[in-house]
This record gives structure tokens, sequence and C-alpha cells, in this order.
């Protein structure tokens, strides 16, 4: 027996292009005549078919399995025979005896008989091939390939060697093969150096980054310093405004991963953006003015019950209760971020907050987090942007990385919470933590 899903489905839910199905997906054959979130993943024992985009929240059983969309699976996607995928496949772990898609293939681990992609095969750790994969672009593994297969691509990258059964041999007709562990020779790194200082004197990012693209054959790598230039030409602009007025939160993601790359050794100018777009956002996840002038020195004698306080480390609340004791005052303070009240003693407590002066319209004060926005240009710059929140979230401050997490996950008309449980079900992090 087939089983539809359309917007006509029972317990269906809307959202935005996406049509979400609360529920586990059991049955034989299986088509989706829309794009849709599948919140709990499928078991078929048949056929999945899906007309347009499937994204898959959990993990997926098949016989086999077509898309005529994008295919996107948060847990193991394994299929006895075959998978076929009209755009990207993205999945943690991937099984088949045959997969073929016109575009990428991004996942942790995949184990298949043959793999034939139109786009480069990312694979995270390890590529378990029994016959062929093959890609019209690159094959790079984080771990290595092994197996009785062989490997055809323009470039295949490993991270450990080759462990296939025939070796080196196995590359059937790449242009270049090389593993990780191959160091970059003394004079590469001087003349990187050297570079590096001719352009920092003057701060022209733009003729370094040029200089970079001319002298790397990398076109992942030159993707994103072309982003990299875009960004930074993007800062001067703001730079007299970046206080109040910035509000683009990708900005810091990237801005953080240009900090960390290396390639910005002893620039200054670029530390000093990347913490002052910290320090702007961060303030503004807790719900603070961006500038300090909107707030002020909270002392003991002027607290009242109702006032909202700004704590150093949890963020905005508001005064519930004010008592007295033979030893100072007790305040009990609810905070905004997960509605917890604590209690402190002032006056020794009043180093660690500030007072939120109340001006006579009170919501220009209390609005500063949903001013931050977060709008990727297209699926893969949300997929990077969530790549950089992940790789970087862990150096901003919580409150700043879940209110980005939640940014990203409304572009596909989700709440936060909903993503993190299912995450956690898995024993997943959605940030790095």
């Amino acid at each position: 027996m087939i089983k539809e899903y359309d917007e006509k489905t029972e317990g269906i839910i809307r959202s935005g292009k996406y049509l979400i199905i609360p529920e586990i997906i059991v049955g034989k054959d299986v088509v989706f005549k829309a794009s849709c979130i599948a919140t709990s993943g499928i078991s078929c024992s048949g056929k999945v078919n899906a007309l347009f985009d499937l994204i898959v929240f959990g993990d997926i059983r098949a016989q086999e399995m077509e898309v005529k969309g994008r295919l996107v699976c948060t847990g193991e996607c394994k299929v006895q025979n075959t998978i076929i995928v009209q755009n990207d496949i993205w999945a943690e772990e991937l099984f088949a005896d045959y997969i073929e898609t016109h575009d990428s293939i991004v996942a942790q681990n995949i184990d298949a008989k043959n793999i034939n992609s139109e786009g480069s095969i990312l694979i995270g750790k390890t590529l378990a091939i029994e016959e062929l994969a093959s890609s019209s672009r690159s094959i790079l593994c984080g771990e290595t390939a092994y197996g009785a297969g062989k490997v055809s691509a323009n470039v295949v990258i490993t991270g450990e060697p080759l462990d296939l059964d025939d070796g080196v041999d196995a590359v059937t007709s790449p242009n270049v093969y090389f593993h990780t562990e191959n160091p970059m020779s003394e004079t590469y790194i001087e003349d990187f150096k050297s570079l590096s200082k001719e352009y920092k004197e003057k701060n022209d990012f733009k003729g370094y980054i040029d200089a970079l693209i001319e002298s790397s054959c990398d076109q992942r790598k030159n993707t994103r310093l072309k982003k990299y230039a875009q960004v930074l030409a993007a800062l001067p602009a703001q730079e007299s405004v970046i206080r109040n007025q910035c509000r683009d939160v990708s900005l810091l993601l990237w801005m953080c991963d240009i900090e960390k790359s290396g390639l910005f050794i002893d620039w200054d100018i670029v530390t000093q953006w990347e913490k002052c777009l910290a320090d702007l956002f961060t303030r503004l996840a807790r719900n603070q003015s961006p500038t300090d002038g909107e707030t002020c020195a909270c002392k003991t004698d002027a607290l009242k019950i109702g006032d909202k306080l700004i704590h150093s480390s949890n963020g905005s609340g508001v005064v519930e209760t004010i008592g007295k004791t033979n030893t100072g005052t007790i305040v009990s303070v609810r905070f905004a971020e997960d509605g917890q009240v604590k209690k402190y003693l002032f006056p020794a407590s009043e180093v660690h907050f500030r007072k939120i002066c109340s001006p006579s319209n009170n919501s220009s004060t209390t609005h500063y987090r949903e001013s931050i926005v977060c709008e990727p240009e297209s699926y893969e710059d949300w997929l990077m942007l969530s790549s950089l929140l992940h790789e970087h979230g862990k150096d901003l401050a919580p409150e700043l990385s879940l209110t980005i997490f939640t940014l990203l996950s409304s572009c596909f008309g989700l709440k936060a919470k909903f993503v993190t449980d299912r995450f956690r079900e898995k024993g997943w992090v959605p940030y790095a933590e």
C-alpha cells in the first residue's frame, strides 16, 4: 500500500514552502508530493519517493529511494538498493548499494558499492567503497577511504593515507592525490608570512586575498576567500556605526572564521573588528542597549519591584521581591533567558548588575534581541553559517549562540527548542559548547 503525504494529509503542519510531519513514518511505499520535513524518521519496507525537497530529523530505512529535490538526513540513511537524488545529499551516515546525485554529497561516513556524483563528495570521516566512487569534481575524506573499490575524481584528498586494497593505484584518474600528513615546506611558510606582511601595513585586504586566490588552485578555498573579501569590504563602511546600526549577526560568524583562519596573523584591525562585533551582539542578545548610555549603576537604595536589571553573566531580569535582613537586602530577580528566580544579597551584588534606565517609551529598551537578524542568501549559505556556528559557538556568549541558532532554525519555520530536543535525543549538540 502506498502512503502519500501532501497539504491535505491529516495532521500536517504547513511552514512556508515546507509541510511538517510530526510523527514517525512507517509503511511499505511512501510518496511525498510536496517539500516535507519528517521530524521523527522514516521506516519503509519499500520505496521512498519525494517529488521535491525532503528533510528528515532522524533515521531513514528503506528498500530504495528517489528524491527529485534535495535530501537532508540528520541521522543514519540506510537504503538496501539505490538512492537517486536530483540535487545535493546531506546526511550523518549514508549506506546504499548505489548512490547517484547530480550535485554534491556531504556526510560523516559513507558505505556503498557504487557512487556517482556530478558534484564533490565531502566526507567528514571515512568512505567505504566496494566497487567505484566517481565524482566529476573532488573527493575529500577527513580520515581515509578503504575497501576493495576504486575512486575517480579530478582531486582526491584524504586526511590519512588511502586504505584501499590497491593502494594509490585504486585512484583511477585524478589530476592530483595527496593526504594532509604531507607537511608544508619551510619555504612555503616563509613565503606566506612575507606575503601577509606586504599587504598588512596598508590593511589591503583585497590585494592580499586576490594574491592568495591567484596562488591557489583549490576552488573551495578560493570561494571561501572571496566571501572573506566581501565581508571585510563591508566592515570599513560600518566602522563608525558598528555599535548602533549593525544587526546582521552573520558578519560576526564570518569575522570569527576570518580571525581564526590563520591568514591574518598580527592584523590588528581584524582582531578589533571581531571583538567589536562580538561585544555588540552579546549586548543585543542579552537585551541590552548597544551602548552604555541607556543603563546606569545599580544602587540598592534606589531599587524597586519591577525594575529591569542586567546581570554581568545571566543577562536581563526583573526584580520580583525586595526584603531587608540584618546583613543587607535580599533581592529576587527573575531572568528572561530561562525564567529562573535567583536571590542576591545587596549591596554586595551591586557590582554585578546594571539598571536599565526607563524612558517614557519602555518599548525602546525591551526589543534589542529581536533586532538581530541572520538571513542566509541561499541554502548553501545557511549550511555554511550553521557550520560556522558549530565551530565558533563555544567562543561566543551562550545566549548569543542560542540566539543565532534560533534564527537559523527559523529559516525552516522551526522553533529552536523543537530542534534542540530532537538533537539531544541523539546525543548531539546544536552548536559547539
